[in-house]
């Protein structure tokens, strides 16, 4: 296993496909007396599962032990002064909730390339919707239409209900390989989109 989403994927198929609820009994010790053999065998084979994908989770985490293992820095609130004075080509993923988005209306989160981040709002504080465009000229586009069109030079990910993830076209390919590898669970997907770009992040040019 070389893939860490593939393995959450992974896992959460098993979920999905235990009727018998082996789950819940996994660090228990239990008794199979007066149990029918084919439940016990049904109930043992998805224990089974469980301890395989324990194995194998704990080997990838071995394998990729290092003492160049990242910790995420705690986000930064800023206001528009440092906002307008941070270098542009250092963010590397921006998400954006509209100001009548779900969610925090206004929110903008960013991760730069040295996996610092900051947040901020534009309906709230003192940055408005309109310095973000000054900023970033190219965002016209992606919130000026319908179909939510990528800004050039970068990518983007409509997450629906005015929220978008936008990011730079270098880690496309990263940042794809890890949305894809939740297959049709798409809300664990977006549940970890953050951590999926950190990991697209430090893990750039080393893939």
């Amino acid at each position: 296993m070389d893939n860490p989403w593939k393995l959450i994927r992974e896992l959460a198929e098993i979920i999905r496909n235990d009727d018998t609820d082996a789950l819940d009994y996994i660090d228990k010790n239990l008794s199979f007396e007066g149990i029918a053999t084919e439940d016990y065998y049904d109930f043992y084979e998805q224990m089974m599962k469980y301890r395989q994908w324990l194995s194998d989770f704990e080997a990838l985490y071995k394998e990729n032990q290092s003492d160049e293992a990242f910790e995420i820095p705690p986000t930064k609130t800023i206001g528009r002064e440092e906002f307008m004075s941070f270098p542009k080509n250092s963010i590397a993923f921006i998400e954006i909730t509209e100001a009548g988005g779900m969610g925090n209306g206004g929110n903008v989160f960013f991760i730069t390339d040295t996996l610092e981040s900051r947040e901020f709002n534009f309906v709230y504080g003192d940055i408005t919707e309109n310095d973000i465009f000054k900023k970033f000229p190219e965002f016209r586009i992606t919130f000026s239409s319908y179909e939510k069109k990528p800004p050039r030079g970068w990518r983007l990910l409509y997450m629906g209900m005015g929220n978008t993830l936008i990011y730079r076209a270098k880690y496309e390919k990263g940042f794809v390989a890890r949305c894809d590898s939740f297959g049709e669970n798409t809300d664990l997907m977006l549940g970890n989109r953050f951590e999926m770009a950190y990991d697209t992040i430090y893990s750039y040019g080393k893939e």
